[in-house]
């Protein structure tokens, strides 16, 4: 796409894309606005907030609608990694990324490897897998010719790489190499694998053998290009990357039965091979990812990990959230979240991936849905790497996946307030049965709280009967993640220890319930053709007197003052009713950036408008800096609000030669207009016959052809071309 930069409501799913044209920066206009509609039964049509925005006009206004059948128009997702490419010079946008993961390795990944770039534009890198097993078949003897081709392939699309290699997995029957038989080590079986066993003296030596051996490949015989491609190492200690030791530990004979506080021992002394391995000594240091982390349920584990890997860590992201409103949900927030997302104390990225449950029942009933929702919960608890398997990625085309996955990676990165490109609040309500202060369990289902009691399920729902909570599959709500991924039959609205609240990033909502209703099912019954955002809202209540939302955008979001935002709002244009959004501004606490008269026409839309003269300094009511007002008795429904940052870029050349940038499947060709602060832009100098590339001068140092740029308040950069000698 060549000067025209597209302003895609990316909230994640469905919005289908609204043109402007910023191929010359746009005039400092107080307010500009655009607006953009999609059929309310429409599938997955775009995602959550607009990379490049940009327009000639101080007040531009576009409007496209989009048919339920359209094709999805690409998004324009601005991922906002930051950092250098890998053989760049590229300045970072900011300084307090976490320690050791590029910013350009946030966001989707493709877990199967060598899968290309052209079919999925939006993988931002490739993960190895394999077994301990294929890659050390005998003692002293390595294979990493596998490894290497599959770095190769990533490093050819300019990709980041991952490598996990894991003590026991596979095919049932899988073994650990046989070598550690023959050295004397106990062999141990449990019906599916077998076994060294891990507390034996040689076993710990040889596995310390082997993770050396890996980190000396990687850190000292890859050239320097392969080795920068490298994002992280993963730290397995255990069977099939579940980090315990057996897969049936039942079925293991007493004499080798491992206790608790045994492998406890053992992981930590695991931990610190990988450690040593890969963060001391000569090489550059590979940051490390572990499971079974987090601080609620492993303390000596995180505190060590916090205390010891200084070379960068991150956390492994359990199942739970693999979908949304799964048992046990909220707890990877409450584990995570403050340690992922603006923590001044502790820097750490994660990873989570997209198995086979999109293919299962739960994630069938309405796959788009489904997986926006899961990009939604999994950016909440702060999640910076999904790696999603081949099968799932083979159904981009198919259920219109791919403004989902580019929504991801335009937030995945934005962990940081004062560098991240924006914020939003997405409105959701989790009917937590495990709460009993907002559900006493004298008025709800009587009994104790417990995830088996179905009563206190069907209680809870009924007291929100009338704003659209039911539960379509009762018992699964008693069950585990991995059970209710496999064979859950419908959509529940209230469950065991799920993310209560809105999903947020940098904006929350003031007492929510106190000044909105939360609503489920917004057009009544959940089908494969539902949009997703018809799945969970937020509305007014003009009969109580909830009539106005109130925000607060935190503190260290807006550090520049006078820069460029745009605001969006996303509502469900029913009815003919209005209502205003407003925002803390300079000498006006509560002025009106917009207010949107509604159509009937029964899509979700959304408005945007720019503004300049923000205050954003918690003078409103409420010490909110925006608010959503109903200027009638019309209870207007709304999907979320956003807030993002622009900034105007330009690349100059000297010489004869060309720059382009890409950011997923969208091409800039010149590289000029309003972005997205932080967006993740891809740059490729080309020269002209008889011409050489020889460096960048500007925002950008260096003379790498095809580094990562992400934009901050400063963004001009310089290619330079000379004649070739």
């Amino acid at each position: 796409m060549s000067t025209t930069l597209r302003c895609t409501l990316i909230f994640v799913l469905l919005l289908s894309a609204t043109a402007c044209s910023p191929s010359a920066a746009r005039p400092q206009a107080t307010a500009t606005d655009a607006t953009t509609e999609v059929q309310a039964d429409s599938g997955v049509d775009t995602a959550l907030g607009s990379d490049s925005v940009g327009s000639d006009s101080a007040a531009a206004d576009a409007t496209t609608e989009v048919q339920a059948d359209s094709v999805v128009d690409t998004a324009l997702d601005s991922d906002s990694p930051d950092s250098d490419s890998p053989d760049s010079d590229a300045l970072p946008i900011d300084s307090d990324a976490p320690p050791g993961l590029a910013r350009q390795a946030y966001g989707v990944w493709d877990r199967s490897g060598f899968q290309k770039l052209a079919d999925y534009p939006f993988t931002r890198g490739q993960g190895y897998t394999q077994t301990w097993a294929n890659v050390n078949p005998s003692k002293g003897t390595y294979q990493w010719a596998e490894l290497d081709a599959q770095l190769a392939f990533a490093e050819a699309q300019n990709q980041s790489f991952s490598v996990q290699i894991s003590p026991i997995g596979g095919a049932k029957g899988s073994s650990m190499p046989t070598f550690l038989f023959a050295a004397g080590i106990p062999q141990v079986t449990d019906g599916t694998y077998t076994y060294a066993f891990y507390l034996d003296p040689v076993y710990q030596g040889l596995f310390a053998e082997m993770v050396q051996a890996l980190a000396h490949h990687l850190r000292q015989e890859l050239s320097p290009s392969l080795r920068a491609r490298i994002a992280f190492v993963r730290c397995d200690t255990g069977a099939t990357g579940d980090e315990g030791p057996y897969e049936e530990p039942s079925q293991v004979p007493k004499d080798y039965q491992i206790s608790d506080a045994q492998w406890q021992q053992f992981r930590l002394w695991a931990f610190e091979v990988y450690r040593h391995a890969f963060q001391d000594g000569p090489g550059p240091v590979m940051p490390l990812l572990f499971q079974d982390i987090e601080q609620t349920a492993y303390p000596v584990e995180w505190a060590w990990v916090n205390k010891t890997v200084t070379g960068g860590f991150g956390a492994k992201y359990g199942g739970m959230v693999r979908g949304h409103h799964l048992t046990g949900s909220q707890q990877v927030a409450q584990a995570f979240k403050d340690a992922a997302i603006g923590s001044a104390t502790t820097s750490m990225f994660s990873r989570n991936e997209m198995d086979q449950t999109w293919s299962k029942p739960f994630f069938q009933l309405s796959v788009g849905l489904n997986m926006y929702w899961t990009a939604v919960e999994q950016l909440h608890a702060g999640l910076s790497v999904w790696d999603v398997t081949k099968s799932c990625l083979e159904q981009t085309t198919q259920a219109n996946l791919a403004p989902i996955f580019e929504f991801f990676n335009q937030w995945a990165a934005d962990t940081h307030p004062a560098s991240a490109g924006g914020g939003f609040c997405i409105f959701h309500e989790g009917l937590d049965s495990a709460d009993v202060a907002k559900f006493p369990v004298d008025k709800f289902g009587g009994g104790a709280a417990t995830i088996n009691n179905k009563p206190r399920y069907t209680a809870i729902c009924k007291a929100y009967q009338a704003q659209g909570a039911q539960m379509d599959d009762l018992s699964a709500a008693t069950k585990g993640q991995v059970a209710q991924r496999d064979s859950q039959s419908g959509f529940n609205d209230a469950g065991w220890q799920i993310v209560p609240g809105n999903y947020e990033r940098f904006i929350a909502q003031i007492e929510p319930d106190a000044t909105s209703k939360a609503l489920w099912r917004v057009n009544g019954p959940l089908t494969k053709a539902s949009h997703p955002y018809d799945r969970f809202a937020r509305r007014f209540d003009h009969a109580s007197g909830r009539d106005t939302m109130y925000f607060n955008v935190d503190d260290q979001l807006l550090p520049t003052p006078g820069q460029k935002l745009q605001l969006a709002i996303d509502y469900l244009d029913q009815g003919s009713g209005q209502f205003a959004l407003q925002y803390d501004a300079v000498g006006n606490p509560q002025k009106t950036a917009l207010t949107v008269t509604k159509t009937g026409s029964g899509l979700w839309k959304r408005q945007t408008v720019e503004v300049t003269d923000w205050a954003c300094g918690n003078n409103g009511p409420k010490g909110a800096d925006l608010l959503l007002v109903n200027v009638d008795a019309d209870d207007d429904i709304f999907h979320g609000l956003e807030v993002n940052k622009l900034v105007d870029v330009t690349v100059d050349v000297v010489g004869k030669g060309k720059v382009t940038a890409r950011t997923n499947a969208v091409t800039y060709d010149p590289v000029a207009g309003t972005f997205r602060q932080g967006q993740r832009l891809e740059l490729a100098a080309s020269p002209e016959p008889g011409w050489v590339f020889t460096g960048w001068q500007g925002a950008l140092t260096g003379n790498n052809p095809r580094p990562f740029w992400f934009p901050g308040p400063k963004s001009q950069v310089t290619a330079t071309f000379a004649v070739q000698p």
